[in-house]
């Protein structure tokens, strides 16, 4: 069972070893309280990788409480079956799906963005990610259209 709860991020600490020697996770603190084994508290933590070195102040996230109620307060979560981005679903964590990096996934954007501004606003586009076979990456393209 899942009873999940939506919680927005006050301020993110990055790793860069100011906060208590933190090298290698992020420090996230909410705008309210949840339960732990530990009792309340308004903050968690997480591995310094994707998607969690992706969220910002301001973000809205989902809490499982059923599930994080089993966790201690220092734990450091690895990651989204309990704690994810509010809207967001963790595809890679269920199924057999590729994926491209935030990198890949910005160059694609910024890629759209000039095309757009190119086009004056008057075309809209939309990029497909190609898929081979063995269910890895092997390119993109991008489709214009009249916008309407």
């Amino acid at each position: 069972m899942t009873n999940w709860q939506k919680f927005k991020i006050k301020t993110v600490s990055l790793p860069d070893g100011t906060y208590r020697n933190m090298t290698d996770w992020i420090f996230f603190a909410l705008d309210s309280y949840y339960t732990c084994s530990g009792g309340e508290i308004n903050c968690f933590f997480c591995v310094d990788s994707y998607p969690f070195n992706t969220w910002q102040e301001g973000n809205y996230l989902e809490i499982d409480l059923d599930k994080i109620r089993h966790y201690e307060k220092r734990h450091v979560f690895d990651d989204t079956n309990v704690i994810r981005k509010f809207g967001e679903i963790d595809i890679r964590n269920n199924s057999n799906l590729p994926s491209i990096t935030r990198n890949q996934t910005l160059a694609i954007g910024r890629e759209i963005d000039a095309l757009i501004d190119q086009s004056g606003g008057r075309n809209e586009y939309e990029a497909k990610i190609h898929v081979d076979p063995d269910n890895k990456v092997n390119g993109y393209s991008i489709v214009g259209r009249r916008s309407k």
